[in-house]
């Protein structure tokens, strides 16, 4: 009698607990949330007229006999450049610049160029104002040393270059040969950018 009773109370507790524990599965259920995104376009600097924020300025220098080459720090500390691919296809791209002619000063009577000068672009990529996750290549050390030569800032392969990156460009130099003679006033030169909106190569 005491075997039966025991067996008894043992299955009214497997019940039980079975019970509970599908009422416990019936109270949890997933949902789902979406977005879409459609894609945009490529530019520089978002598209604006000009790239007046990627202007570069040696300063003002005395002329002085030198031993050695001079070399001109660029002012500007806020020259950028940006590229904004909007396509979201991280497809790649590339961005190139040339030097379109020598340094001239065309107020001065002679010695209007200056010859054998070099500008240099130092660029580095701007995590603060890149967005997140910014992996585009940016180029040191690019010499514009041919004119009208394009040379690649920025580039970006296939599967990277999506949003927003910025070469900071601040550290750019001109160099000057000692044996470069000058004239008193501003010596310029306009720079082209150009962006293939191809990928550049790995």
């Amino acid at each position: 009698m005491k075997k039966i009773l025991l067996g008894l109370l043992f299955s009214a507790t497997l019940i039980t607990t079975s019970g509970l524990t599908a009422n416990a599965a019936d109270t949890t259920q997933t949902s789902n949330g979406t977005v879409g995104f459609e894609g945009g376009s490529i530019t520089i600097d978002n598209g604006d007229t000009d790239l007046s924020a990627a202007s570069l300025d040696f300063g003002t220098n005395k002329i002085q006999l030198a031993n050695t080459d001079n070399n001109y720090d660029n002012t500007n500390k806020a020259a950028a450049v940006s590229v904004v691919d909007l396509r979201g296809t991280a497809a790649g791209w590339d961005l190139r610049v040339k030097q379109n002619a020598a340094f001239k000063n065309d107020k001065a009577a002679t010695n209007q160029e200056l010859t054998g000068a070099i500008l240099t672009l130092n660029g580095v990529l701007d995590a603060n104002a890149s967005t997140t996750g910014a992996d585009a290549a940016i180029n040191t050390g690019v010499a514009l040393d041919t004119i009208n030569s394009d040379k690649s800032l920025m580039a970006a392969v296939t599967g990277k270059g999506n949003g927003k990156n910025v070469a900071n460009i601040a550290s750019s130099q001109l160099m000057v040969p000692k044996t470069t003679a000058r004239a008193e006033g501003s010596y310029s030169t306009t720079l082209t950018w150009s962006l293939n909106a191809t990928p550049a190569n790995s």
